[in-house]
């Protein structure tokens, strides 16, 4: 068994008030660590940002960081629903160092931001025949548009199914209450297999969108696909072949759902050593010697090796 130190960054707008005298103490839970990242008595919360630090035993360090992701991952949301602000540590960076070793696992993420897409000649033809379309309610696009605003998973999921719900209602008009015939509809937009997932025909409680809308949350499965891709793509091949009767839209644009403001991260994983006498201290001090203009690393202290860390 070898012994792994973790220190994970965590992001949010709620400050990490647990103090003692001068001192941010802040808290422990499950064997893990919290505090507010920088704080000091004169200066108080300068970060929107806590750090989470833990020492676990385990084999290897892959299975010390899935220990720790879990812990995380049954505390975080609750810490989001008693601040009242969004929390995130899926897409922070983290550390782990294994006691005795000179080197580190170190994953660093930083914000993105997606390039531009065109608007030519095939979407304007495409707009104005959508403007013209009474057959396409007004609230689908609404739906739309919040869903290309969300960042959660989950979230875009059901907006998803609202917009999808929009189309099929307006279709059928007074013959909604009718189950078998809203599947029919369902099935002609996003196909056979998207509705067996999301509707389950014959097993209506077992399908992805009506587990979401009634409380039982993603499992597994549900997330070794992109359902909001796959879904995405659907919608726009029906609009094509069945509502604007041409390919105008592109449905095979790569990361759909773009936006104007930062809702991408990026990242850069691997092992690390120091360089010239430098130790590693902590994620912090990796974190310092990041340039923020390139997201690399200044490389007189540390650097990503080459090569195998079997064992680690």
């Amino acid at each position: 068994m070898n012994f792994y130190r973790i220190e994970w960054q965590i992001e949010t707008i709620s400050q990490n008030t647990v103090i003692n005298g001068d001192k941010a103490v802040g808290f422990d839970l499950d064997g893990i660590h919290f505090e507010h990242w920088d704080f000091n008595i004169n200066d108080g919360w300068l970060d929107n940002k806590w750090i989470a630090t833990a020492n676990i035993e385990e084999k290897d360090f892959r299975k010390a960081i899935n220990i720790f992701y879990h812990k995380l991952g049954e505390i975080i949301p609750r810490v989001s629903f008693v601040s009242q602000c969004y929390v995130d540590f899926v897409n922070q960076p983290y550390f782990i160092h294994k006691k005795g070793s000179e080197l580190a696992y170190f994953r660093n993420t930083y914000e993105g931001r997606d390039s531009g897409l065109m608007f030519g000649e095939n979407e304007l033809v495409a707009l104005k025949l959508l403007l013209k379309k009474k057959s396409i309610p007004v609230e689908f696009f609404l739906y739309w548009n919040n869903a290309v605003n969300t960042i959660g998973y989950s979230a875009k999921l059901l907006i998803m199914f609202s917009a999808l719900e929009a189309l099929v209602k307006h279709k059928m008009g007074a013959r909604w209450n009718q189950k078998h015939l809203r599947n029919s509809y369902r099935g002609k937009i996003i196909g056979k297999r998207l509705l067996k997932k999301f509707y389950a025909p014959n097993h209506s409680n077992n399908g992805l969108r009506n587990r979401l809308n009634h409380g039982e949350y993603l499992s597994n499965t549900d997330v070794k696909k992109n359902y909001v891709d796959l879904m995405h793509k659907r919608i726009i091949r029906y609009f094509n072949n069945r509502v604007l009767n041409k390919k105008l839209i592109n449905p095979d644009v790569k990361n759909p759902q773009r936006h104007i403001l930062p809702q991408i991260r990026k990242q850069s994983i691997g092992f690390v050593r120091c360089k010239n006498g430098v130790k590693i201290l902590n994620l912090k001090e990796l974190l310092k010697s990041i340039d923020p203009r390139t997201n690399v690393f200044d490389y007189k202290k540390y650097g990503y090796i080459d090569g195998s860390t079997k064992g680690y």
